[in-house]
């Protein structure tokens, strides 16, 4: 480990006395568990979200992605069935465009340097911080420290290492809050270990709403809250796990979750670069192009690679948590609109056709 565990206790009394002075945006919220034709899904209404930057819309989005409006979805506001996933459905079609940052976008949105926000470098290149608009307590971003980094980038060894370190030190630390909200025990931290998650929205389509480049880390669902992430269940099942959409999986090796950093790294990203190229198939992407729409999530105990075509279904949007079926909405407007399609035809739309590839 190259940096040392972190402190659980200290990062809740920064997280809390920045929310008291109205600086970092949270609010408690119980969650809404649902499970659609085998998938889990987890809602939380996080209020932050309504004052979150956004980036504008892409005009790879929607239409622009078949060549055809997305069909309107019909049915009742709390159908939690998959029956209209074929409503949903769109035939394959070339990637979406990667569009390039505006002159406004390529400046430094998120600062290098947060100093209240701030809780440790990652060295060589990295350092992590709070969140500001924070989904669960703790939320953590993981940024690099150039500024000319873009979210449209692939991810690269350096990234891949620095979120090895995090996780890490994070879980060393016995740092895991329970994801639980309300004045119980999930709202005030827990001191028990836990584990954590890393992801990364690579694109406008995957889900990131700001340029610099950054993955954000958050503490897993206890197994408590009855939610288990999709790769795991399947794992204890024995069985192919029920995600609605095209994606890649690499599990790592007990020796593996042992190793070092720079080891850890290199593991990662050979296993990257050859899911990269399954995402860049499965939207008929060209080799030479820049990355394709994806998101990434990283655990000690796997890699995840999501190829993605569209960042949302109307108001009904994901990034790579909600493809884990972890759905942050700002308003109940938000759960209505995905109960209204469907949670499991929701996530197939946003991603694409192309079944389950596991390295």
């Amino acid at each position: 480990m190259d940096i040392p565990p972190v402190s659980h206790a200290a990062v809740l009394a920064k997280f809390d006395a920045l929310r008291a002075q109205g600086e970092l945006l949270h609010s408690p919220t119980e969650p809404i568990y649902v499970e659609d034709d085998g998938f889990q899904f987890e809602f939380r209404i996080c209020s932050a979200f309504a004052t979150k930057p956004a980036l504008p819309p892409s005009p790879s989005l929607g239409s622009a992605v078949t060549g055809a409006a997305l069909p309107h979805v019909t049915g009742p506001a709390d159908t939690l069935s998959s029956s209209s996933s074929s409503s949903l459905h769109t035939p394959p079609s070339p990637a979406p465009a990667v569009i390039p940052p505006t002159a406004a976008e390529t400046e430094d949105d998120i600062p290098g340097t947060l100093t209240d926000f701030y809780v440790c470098a990652v060295p060589p290149a990295h350092h992590l911080a709070l969140n500001r608009f924070a989904a669960l307590r703790p939320h953590y971003l993981l940024l690099t420290d150039d500024p000319t980094a873009r979210q449209t980038a692939a991810l690269e060894r350096a990234d891949l290492r620095a979120a090895w370190v995090a996780l890490q030190a994070l879980e060393g630390a016995g740092s895991g809050a329970a994801v639980g909200e309300g004045e119980g025990e999930g709202d005030k931290g827990t001191e028990e270990a836990g584990l954590y998650v890393a992801i990364f929205n690579g694109g406008r389509e995957a889900g990131c709403s700001r340029m610099h480049k950054h993955l954000q880390i958050f503490p897993e669902p206890p197994p408590r809250a009855g939610f288990t992430l999709f790769p795991d269940r399947a794992a204890a099942a024995g069985d192919p796990d029920a995600a609605p959409y095209a994606h890649s999986l690499r599990r790592l090796t007990p020796a593996e979750r042992a190793l070092p950093p720079h080891a850890a790294a290199e593991v990662l990203l050979d296993a990257y670069v050859r899911m990269l190229a399954h995402a860049r198939a499965a939207l008929c992407a060209p080799s030479a192009a820049p990355p394709p729409p994806h998101n990434v999530v990283l655990t000690r105990r796997w890699l995840l690679v999501v190829p993605r075509r569209r960042d949302g279904v109307g108001v009904a949007t994901a990034n790579a948590a909600g493809m884990l079926g972890l759905i942050w909405v700002k308003d109940g407007d938000g759960v209505a609109a995905w109960r209204a399609h469907g949670p499991r035809a929701v996530l197939g739309a946003l991603g694409t056709e192309g079944g389950r590839w596991e390295l």
